[in-house]
């Protein structure tokens, strides 16, 4: 593969946005009601990241201040502080950025529109208006400073730590690596977290080579110190002019900063984050939590319906995302391939306690025993293609090809984002059949050669190999059954018991 060599991650900020800052670009909004203001607080201590802007939600009918508006924002980001006392702004305080008033200067205020420039007024006590907007600028005074040019800031409440779902890496010590591919294919579902563990410190080069290493579906390409490519299921980031991969620095989603690169320190609770667009990328956003390809495979499945000697997993996810109400089930097919719409209506048909409602090509509503996911703006079924739990990929719909060991998955989420489907749980979606209660006994397990299986209420054996293809298949004519395994090769294996009305499963393993 080509190398590229990656720019200086030391240059400036003075290659952001061409246009001026706009409520466009606005990212973070707080409060309710039909009318918008926007807060820029500017601590003009220098850095590359002084200034952020805040949306806020309101109704002009009734009286809402400055001061209403930074009290606002202070409950909603728990990154920022805001003391104001008799009237007066006093200090603010947000990530690492403070200024404190007297020491040495002190918080002036200034007030916007989108077709005006700033001008002083008269403080917190300020009334707002539909379009206004209110700054606060740090300064001494002498001259007094308006506030500069903002960037977007972001929720740092909006993930964390507990969000992680893929952990890589032993240690004491925490981390969190986050990709960022910026273009918005699928609205902003292209950032992506991974946690790190560690002791003491690290560097970005050694957190990204183990990441990489234990995640199946990322590769990271580097070289000489840099950073040149990563690919992450069907996101591609190829170094080359003028698209490049910016490395930040960060212990939370609201205080990214560039850093010198792969060389950089990483120290326990930081974040290292790496976004991909023309020079230079906006920080890393929002992310979608990486899943373990490991944490759920084929071999999980507790019930399969169809029939035939090729295998899909359909995963079926209510919960936007979070888990706890995402589900797995098998299903078996023959003729090579089949399309996402048969699996799903067979799926229907086999099941008492789901219905999957479908019509002109598309998925509407889905329901599973207690569980609505009905469409309707702004929440609607997204479909995915993958072939493992942390591959997923949206793919074209209900007319999907599914061929051989592939995974289809439907998600309820609001878009956009769409959101792709959390890690599952085994579901045996029936009611009444009481066999499917029944313990499969398979001894010795593990085996070297013959094992037996007792075959009470079964018709059929059939054995599949962890990629579903099927290894076995004969049929039962005693209670007791013996399978001569000697021909197959060492691994973890599916038996299936099968009669006219369900289908049991057992894991072994063959010595």
């Amino acid at each position: 593969m080509k190398k590229k060599l990656l720019f200086l991650a030391t240059l400036g900020w003075s290659f952001l946005a061409s246009a001026q800052f706009s409520a466009a670009d606005v990212i973070f909004y707080v409060g309710d009601g039909p009318d918008t203001a926007f807060c820029v607080v500017d601590f003009q201590d220098g850095s590359s990241d002084s200034s952020y802007a805040w949306g806020y939600l309101f109704d002009a009918v009734n009286t809402i201040s400055a001061e209403d508006m930074l009290n606002d924002i202070d409950a909603a980001e728990p990154k920022i502080g805001f003391a104001m006392s008799g009237g007066f702004l006093n200090d603010i305080i947000y990530n690492s950025h403070s200024g404190i008033a007297g020491s040495p200067n002190y918080w002036g205020t200034w007030s916007k529109t989108s077709s005006t420039t700033w001008s002083a007024n008269a403080g917190i006590g300020e009334i707002l208006s539909n379009g206004d907007w209110f700054g606060c600028s740090y300064t001494d005074f002498s001259p007094a400073i308006e506030p500069g040019e903002p960037i977007a800031a972001y929720h740092s409440a909006k993930f964390s730590s507990a969000d992680i779902r893929f952990w890589i890496g032993s240690g004491a010590d925490t981390a969190i690596f986050v990709a960022d591919f910026v273009t918005p294919i699928y609205g902003e579902q292209v950032s992506y977290a991974w946690g790190y563990l560690f002791d003491g410190t690290t560097d970005g080069q050694t957190m990204l080579d183990d990441i990489a290493a234990a995640d199946v579906n990322l590769s990271i390409i580097t070289g000489g110190g840099f950073l040149n490519d990563i690919y992450f299921n069907d996101q591609v980031g190829e170094a080359g002019s003028p698209y490049y991969w910016g490395t930040f620095s960060g212990t939370n989603l609201s205080d990214w900063t560039l850093n010198s690169g792969l060389s950089t320190t990483v120290n326990p609770g930081d974040w290292f984050g790496c976004a991909y667009d023309a020079w230079q990328p906006r920080r890393p956003f929002y992310p979608s939590a990486a899943q373990d390809s490991a944490e759920f495979v084929q071999s999980d499945l507790a019930w399969y319906y169809g029939s035939g000697a090729d295998t899909a997993v359909i995963v079926i996810d209510f919960n936007e995302g979070a888990d706890g109400e995402s589900f797995a089930f098998g299903y078996l097919f023959d003729a090579g391939t089949t399309t996402a719409e048969n699996a799903l209506q067979e799926l229907n048909d086999a099941s008492d306690l789901l219905n999957v409602s479908m019509g002109g090509g598309f998925l509407n509503d889905i329901t599973y025993q207690a569980l609505a996911g009905i469409g309707g703006s702004p929440y609607y079924w997204s479909t995915w293609s993958s072939l493992n739990n942390g591959g997923w990929e949206l793919n074209s719909g209900l007319s999907e090809v599914l061929s051989n060991g592939d995974w289809f998955g439907c998600a309820y989420s609001s878009w956009n984002p769409a959101t792709f489907p959390s890690t599952p749980i085994s579901e045996a979606p029936l009611s009444g059949i009481e066999e499917l209660k029944q313990e499969v006994k398979a001894y010795p397990n593990p085996t070297n050669s013959n094992l037996w299986v007792e075959t009470a209420n079964a018709d059929r054996i059939e054995i599949y190999d962890l990629q579903g293809k099927l290894v076995m298949n004969q049929l039962v004519f005693d209670a007791k059954t013996q399978l001569n395994l000697a021909d197959i090769p060492t691994g973890i294996y599916q038996l299936h018991l099968i009669s006219d009305n369900n289908r049991r499963l057992t894991k072994i393993v063959k010595q």
